[in-house]
């Protein structure tokens, strides 16, 4: 009776962690979670009365949580395979490690199997107390994440977290001196070295999955700061044509005689006036990744109090990627205003010089920050510093550019050589 109670138990444990991995749920899923659990505990009480290889055993529970979770949720395949080869998973595991524990450190030279008769219901229940434990902390932690991966990555993790539960199965035979196992240590190794190439091709594919995103980020944020700057550029020049308006009245003001230079309406015409000189255009050139970064800076530089001034003559496309094109840019000009000297001012030219692109950025200097072997020996923000120049220097060898830094007089000068497209080799 104490059996049945852990199997019905162990089902609907099973059967709720899958339940609670998804949010949103089909119709009849209650129903249909009640109807596994039975299905899964006649199924077990049949297995119990003949002899099934525990393989078959873990495949057939396996293919029933994942049909269990395609008709009860809207998971993917692969999210589906992956999730439904966790609980097995987990309680091997958790099994594998409370048998051999307790042997060695509570029961050292006794056989498992007298253990587990004179200690069966003490020891169940720790059991299944683990399960319970370890499935919510599983389930919470993948609820909270809300883990999104290509449908390849879900299909690796699947195999990956089976080869975990082939592993623990093989060690606990191993350690239970099983007639076979030699064949079970074999089997291990052989896991051992599968899980290391999968975890290697997991890596791989989740590291360009994560460049593939950042690029996507990039350029929805490239497309925002266009919509910015269009937006701008149409207050300024509603703001030019409110001004043109305001300097006929202010011109036919003084025009009149006798009028006082120092009248409130004068002095609304003039700040006017100058705060909307004081407003620095948009940057508008043909790469949309360059307006992305220049327009930032331009604002950051406007906050500090610096002069930017760019000087652009772009007449066809940089031959980089979006995503590296505003890691130079920006480590540049950062660079620029990490070592800005009295005069306050940064000039950034982008311009083409025979077969490459020029890409440099000048800013004003005290005394000297770049030596003769065009490294900089200033101190400030050293660690930030380097990473930046190094960033740099990766980025030019990456498209066979060059990256060189001097000092003329009063002025730091970096400038970036990108071969144009179909010059780089």
């Amino acid at each position: 009776m104490f059996n049945i109670c852990v199997n019905i138990f162990e089902q609907a444990l099973i059967v709720f962690f899958l339940y609670s991995l998804n949010a949103d749920h089909k119709k009849n899923a209650a129903l249909l979670s009640v109807i596994t659990i039975v299905i899964n505990f006649l199924l077990i009480t049949c297995i119990n009365q003949f002899s099934i290889s525990q393989s078959l055993l873990t495949i057939l529970f396996d293919l029933i949580f994942f049909f269990y979770l395609r008709l009860t949720s809207y998971v993917s395949y692969g999210k589906a395979l992956m999730f439904c080869i966790i609980p097995l998973a987990v309680t091997a595991i958790i099994n594998s490690i409370a048998d051999m524990s307790v042997m060695l450190w509570l029961f050292p030279g006794r056989s498992f199997y007298e253990i587990l008769e004179q200690y069966q219901v003490p020891f169940d229940l720790l059991i299944q107390c683990s399960h319970v434990i370890a499935f919510y902390f599983i389930a919470k932690y993948i609820r909270r994440n809300e883990l999104e991966l290509p449908e390849k990555d879900w299909i690796i993790a699947a195999l990956l977290i089976s080869l975990c539960n082939i592993m623990a199965v093989c060690f606990e035979a191993v350690y239970l001196e099983y007639e076979t196992w030699r064949y079970y240590l074999l089997l291990g190794v052989y896991c051992v070295a599968l899980f290391i190439i999968m975890i290697l091709i997991l890596f791989r594919s989740m590291y360009t999955h994560i460049q593939q995103e950042n690029s996507r980020k990039l350029e929805v944020e490239i497309l925002q700061s266009q919509l910015q700057s269009n937006e701008k550029m149409l207050q300024m020049r509603q703001e030019l044509n409110s001004m043109r308006h305001d300097m006929k009245h202010f011109i036919t003001l003084l025009k009149k005689e006798n009028t006082d230079l120092s009248s409130e309406q004068v002095h609304d015409v003039i700040k006017t006036y100058e705060s909307a000189n004081n407003t620095p255009m948009p940057v508008q050139t043909i790469i949309p990744a360059v307006n992305y970064v220049l327009n930032i800076k331009q604002e950051e530089a406007a906050q500090k109090g610096l002069n930017f001034i760019c000087t652009l003559n772009i007449t066809q496309q940089i031959s980089m990627e979006d995503s590296d094109l505003y890691l130079l840019l920006s480590n540049l000009i950062d660079n620029a205003i990490m070592h800005i000297g009295l005069e306050k001012t940064i000039r950034v030219l982008i311009r083409e010089v025979k077969d490459t692109t020029l890409i440099q950025v000048r800013n004003s200097v005290n005394g000297t920050v770049i030596n003769s072997e065009g490294q900089f020996i200033s101190s400030v923000g050293s660690d930030r510093h380097g990473y930046g120049l190094s960033t740099i220097q990766t980025i030019s060898d990456k498209y066979h550019g060059y990256f060189i830094c001097e000092q003329e007089s009063n002025e730091a000068v970096c400038s970036v050589f990108i071969p144009l497209a179909g010059q780089q080799s």
